[in-house]
């Protein structure tokens, strides 16, 4: 049997050990819970440098596609006003001159490479909801004016063909499409204002 002293003197010891093991594990879990800190700091300065950099590829890019769209859109307009005065006669249609008028404009290539990357490397989600539902929109409409611009013209020129000489039906169609590629690049040109005044 235990005398009392060598008891208390047991107890001492064990409760110094459980106070120290105690001690020592609150220390440990203080240092993982510090380091998980750090690395969540560490994370999030990371992640806003991404979005930084990724607003300035934003800006430059759809500056780029802005200056496209702004030399278009007289383009546009011109090639409309001449479809319109050989409706009304004033210009005499001939429609091989017109097939190559219209063969002549250059495909639409606007750059999508931030969007790509952006949506592609989860960034997107980091950023603010009001920026990103705008490029969103500015986006969506550059694939619409780029399927209704190239697609719509090599219909256009194919449909000449087909039409042969009917000078009213050519121009009919061609107004057509010229209306709506010039209201895809105003409504664009519009998008990319607002979203450039958002990225500044």
């Amino acid at each position: 049997m235990f005398r009392v002293p060598q008891l208390r003197a047991l107890q001492v010891e064990l409760s110094s050990g459980v106070g120290l093991i105690l001690f020592e594990s609150l220390l440990m879990v203080a240092s993982i819970l510090g380091a998980l800190a750090i690395d969540s700091w560490s994370n999030d300065k990371e992640v806003k440098a991404l979005v930084a950099h990724s607003i300035e590829a934003f800006d430059q890019e759809i500056k780029h596609n802005r200056q496209w769209v702004e030399s278009s859109y007289p383009y546009q307009q011109g090639i409309r006003n001449i479809v319109l005065e050989m409706q009304a006669g004033t210009i005499p249609f001939q429609a091989d001159e017109f097939r190559q008028m219209l063969g002549g404009a250059q495909k639409v290539v606007l750059r999508q490479s931030t969007w790509d990357t952006v949506v592609g490397t989860g960034v997107l989600a980091e950023m603010e909801f009001e920026l990103v539902s705008a490029l969103s929109l500015t986006y969506s409409l550059q694939r619409r004016l780029q399927i209704s611009y190239n697609d719509g013209l090599t219909d256009l020129i194919r449909n000449s063909y087909v039409l042969g000489e009917n000078k009213n039906a050519i121009l009919f169609d061609a107004l057509r499409y010229l209306n709506n590629v010039i209201e895809s690049e105003a409504e664009l040109a519009e998008a990319y204002v607002q979203v450039g005044e958002m990225l500044q």
